[in-house]
C-alpha cells in the first residue's frame, strides 16, 4: 500500500532517482507519487568532501532548469508530483526569481506541486513558518517523531492555520544518540 516515494538528486549523486525509476518502470509510474528535492549542486562538490557533508546550494535559474530536466531523465518520467527546495536557508526563501521559476515549472506540467523539505541541525523552524505563511508552496516535508517533536509541533500548528500540507519523515536512530 505504499504509494509515496521520496528521493533527491543529491541522494547517491542521482542514484536514488535512478533506482526509483527501475522500481516502477513504464505504466507503473501512474500508481505512485514521487517527491523529489532540488537546490544542491552536488556535481561540483569535491569528491573528498562527499558523504553526509552538505553540498553547496545553487539557485540560478539555468542551473535549476538543468537540474529538473536531469532529475526527470533519471526518474524516467515527465513530471514530479512534489518538488521541494532541499534544506533551504532563509535567504534562499527570499529569492523571488526562484518562486517565479517554481510557478513556471508547475504551469509547464513538469511539476505538480512545490514545497520545501526541512532537515534538522540547520535551523528550520523559522524557514518552515515563513514558507507556509508567505510563499506559494503546496506543502512542507519535515522530521517528526517521538525523539524529535520540536519544532514539528509548531510547524503542524502553522500548517493547520494556513491549510498547507505536511509530509512527515520518520528518521531511524543511527545508534549514535
Amino acid at each position: 500500500g505504499v504509494t509515496f516515494f521520496d528521493t533527491a538528486e543529491t541522494y547517491g549523486n542521482g542514484r536514488g532517482e535512478t533506482v526509483l525509476a527501475h522500481a516502477f518502470p513504464g505504466g507503473e509510474r501512474d500508481r505512485i507519487v514521487i517527491g523529489a528535492k532540488f537546490g544542491y549542486d552536488w556535481a561540483s562538490r569535491d569528491p573528498n568532501q562527499a558523504g553526509h557533508r552538505e553540498a553547496p546550494h545553487r539557485f540560478d535559474i539555468p542551473f535549476l532548469d538543468q537540474a529538473l530536466d536531469a532529475s526527470l531523465r533519471r526518474l524516467g518520467t515527465d513530471h514530479v508530483d512534489f518538488y521541494q527546495l532541499h534544506n533551504p536557508r532563509m535567504d534562499h526563501l527570499l529569492m523571488d526569481d526562484v518562486w517565479a521559476w517554481a510557478e513556471r515549472i508547475k504551469a509547464s506540467g513538469k511539476v505538480r506541486s512545490i514545497g520545501v523539505a526541512l532537515g534538522p541541525a540547520i535551523g528550520w523552524l523559522e524557514e518552515g513558518l515563513y514558507a507556509m505563511e508567505h510563499l506559494p508552496i503546496d506543502g512542507v516535508q519535515m522530521i517528526y517523531n517521538a525523539l524529535e517533536l520540536d519544532p514539528g509541533r509548531e510547524l503542524i500548528a502553522c500548517a493547520e492555520r494556513t491549510g498547507k500540507s505536511l509530509v512527515v519523515r520518520v528518521r531511524r536512530s543511527s545508534g549514535r544518540r
